[in-house]
């Protein structure tokens, strides 16, 4: 029976997941155990303290909880929120892809401070979802992270995030207010489209393109305040926006995008500045 060198072991365990996994396979062999290193015996009491740095799920974290050991990296995923529950742990500092995605339990949802990053779908087409309360310690928040969040009619993005991604809150039809933190340079496409409740926006001072489909459909949208460091309304930008009055474009613009305002019905004024160099097709259309 052939069996695994040294050297294959090393490659298979690049595929391991959990520490059980290292530990389950030194007992299928002796010479795996094997450390041709110099071996260095260490008792635990010569460590006052551990700082595990590398990415850990939630349950690795419960199942060695000790005074002595601190985790900087606890990922909290869907298996984890079978098993502990849809309230949000202390000690977790990123909710994993999909983690919530297409729960119905969810209402008021309170992310703990700590968490640092919300990957991309964490709460998406979590209908009932109507109050999310995102903690200052946030940095990231990916895309479709509360994609088709029906119910949601409020959301405070905190200081430290600078990017919103794409379908970060498109589909949120209740979404009405939006509170967008200064320090955000960059709205990515779809980024709110189809929030047809939402009704005036102030987008920060700092953007300098709104992207593509980003405000597409936003049918409610009447008041828009555009920065003034704003250089460029991609494609569609503000595409079926049927309630906006009135525009003024600063005077940094030097492209408007294809459809950008297509059939902006209710547009009766728009100032265009000097700055602008590119114009494409039916930029303006509100038949």
């Amino acid at each position: 029976m052939t069996k695994l060198g040294n050297y294959h072991i090393v490659n298979v365990s690049k595929h391991f997941k959990t520490i059980e996994d290292f530990i389950n396979v030194t007992f299928v062999c002796k010479k795996y155990y094997i450390n041709k290193g110099r071996e260095i015996l260490l008792k635990k009491k010569d460590f006052d303290g551990i700082v595990v740095w590398f990415e850990v799920i939630y349950a690795t974290y419960e199942k060695n909880k000790n005074p002595n050991i601190k985790f900087k990296n606890v990922i909290y995923t869907k298996n984890d929120r079978i098993r502990f529950g849809n309230e949000i742990p202390k000690g977790v500092t990123k909710l994993d892809e999909g983690c919530f995605r297409g729960c119905k339990e969810l209402h008021n949802v309170e992310i703990p401070f700590g968490v640092s990053a919300i990957y991309p779908g964490c709460f998406y087409d979590c209908n009932f979802i109507n109050k999310v309360t995102i903690p200052p310690s946030v940095r990231y928040i990916n895309s479709y992270s509360f994609f088709g969040c029906h119910n949601l009619e409020s959301v405070v993005i905190p200081e430290r995030v600078s990017y919103l991604s794409a379908y970060c809150f498109g589909g949120c039809n209740c979404l009405s207010n939006v509170v967008i933190s200064s320090n955000v340079t960059s709205i990515d496409s779809f980024c709110f489209f189809k929030c047809a409740n939402l009704s005036y926006l102030t987008t920060p001072s700092n953007v300098r393109v709104i992207s593509e489909q980003c405000f597409d459909k936003c049918i409610n949208l009447r008041s828009v305040t555009l920065p003034s460091k704003l250089v460029s309304i991609e494609k569609k930008g503000f595409y079926k926006c049927s309630s906006i009055e009135s525009l003024n474009i600063p005077s940094g613009v030097t492209e408007l995008g294809q459809y950008c305002f297509y059939k902006c019905k209710g547009l009766r004024s728009v100032t265009i500045p000097s700055s602008l160099t590119i114009i494409n097709n039916n930029f303006l259309h509100i038949v």
